[in-house]
This record gives structure tokens, C-alpha cells and sequence, in this order.
């Protein structure tokens, strides 16, 4: 699997991003609360709305970081919605690719 191609089936049926199994050497993404400061910002990319944690590769005003919406269970419509810190996209996409093939948390 690779991080770049698009969701193409529903629009929130994304990547499933593997289980971290603890074994491996993961990096640990530092999250900050999501500031919502673009007005036209736009999700790129994103996993599974189905799944408890989903991750948005969002882009708007120039900028491009990660968003991380969590939710204490599946059928909860209430989320704790974090975002990393504004970066290059060619920055963002490496990271997207780590989230996404479970390199990085």
C-alpha cells in the first residue's frame, strides 16, 4: 500500500492504519489543539472515518499539516480533534506516509 494514492470509494471509507504493536520503533507526532485558522482549508487525504482515531492530510491557506480526530467510541459523534504544526507539504506528505503505514503516531 502506498500513501499516495486518494480515497476513491466513499469519502469515508480512507486507509485503515495498522495497530501499533509495540515492537516496533514508532515516532510520536507532537499534536497541538486544532486552531481551525484557514478558512478554505481542505482534507487532501484520510483514513477510515469508521475507525476510532482517522487522520486528514489537510491543506489550506498556503499551509499543510495533519489533523488527528479522536473519538471514545464508534458510535460517538463527539471528538477530541488535534493538528500538528503548519509545514512544507513535502514535509506534511512524508509524515502522511509515516501516519499512514504506521510509523508514526
Amino acid at each position: 500500500m502506498t500513501a499516495h494514492a486518494l480515497s476513491q470509494d466513499a469519502a469515508d471509507h480512507g486507509y485503515h492504519v495498522p495497530r501499533w504493536a509495540g515492537a516496533a520503533p514508532v515516532e510520536f507526532v507532537e499534536w497541538y489543539p486544532a486552531s481551525f485558522p484557514e478558512q478554505r482549508a481542505r482534507a487532501q487525504e484520510w483514513t477510515c472515518e469508521h475507525c476510532l482515531r482517522t487522520f486528514y492530510l489537510m491543506h489550506g491557506g498556503g499551509h499543510t499539516w495533519i489533523r488527528r480526530r479522536v473519538r471514545a467510541d464508534v458510535r460517538s459523534k463527539r471528538a477530541t480533534t488535534m493538528d500538528t504544526e503548519r509545514m512544507s507539504y513535502a514535509d506534511a506528505r512524508r509524515l502522511w506516509q509515516r501516519i499512514v503505514l504506521g510509523r508514526a503516531r
